[in-house]
Order: structure tokens, then C-alpha cells, then sequence
């Protein structure tokens, strides 16, 4: 993949936005720079090839994965709200 990652600082909101050529490789290197500076990064925009193959959402821990489950069952006890669409954590 080309690894020519660009980004820009949200310091207002604590964000790291990072663009890059869409592929597997380029996202797989975009979470695990999230990972070793203890962040996450979701995929905002994609083509629906690479959607397939990339969750959108950064796989958690599984002790903050429960924290997550147990908010949205709060919030969503029928599960009616975007079912599938946190794939793995809700």
C-alpha cells in the first residue's frame, strides 16, 4: 500500500484527522499508531470495497467492549438503534 498518511491536529476536540489512499494496509497502519499512543481511530470515509473489509469502528479491550454493551443496552434495550453497525463491540 502507499503510505503517504496526511493529517491535521482538532485541538479543540482532541482529534487527529489522518487521510490517506484507501487500503487494508494504510488503515491497518493508522490503528496501530492509534494503538501504541493509546488512542482509537475510526474510518470516517471509504469506498464500500474497503468498508467490507475494515471494521469502521477500532476494536476495543474487551473490558471497555463491555462498558460500551452495557451503555448502549441502557440507551437501547430492543437493540433497534444501528443493529450491526458497532460489529464486535455492541
Amino acid at each position: 500500500g502507499n503510505h503517504a498518511i496526511e493529517g491535521f491536529l482538532d485541538w479543540s476536540g482532541g482529534l487527529v484527522w489522518c487521510a490517506a489512499p484507501a487500503d487494508a494496509v494504510n488503515a491497518a497502519t493508522i490503528r496501530t499508531l492509534a494503538d501504541e499512543t493509546g488512542g482509537h481511530a475510526m474510518l470516517v470515509r471509504a469506498p464500500d470495497v474497503l468498508k467490507a473489509e475494515v471494521p469502521v469502528f477500532h476494536p476495543q479491550p474487551e473490558t471497555r467492549a463491555g462498558l460500551t454493551r452495557r451503555i448502549k443496552e441502557g440507551f437501547d434495550p430492543a437493540g433497534i438503534l444501528n443493529p450491526g453497525r458497532m460489529t464486535g463491540m455492541v
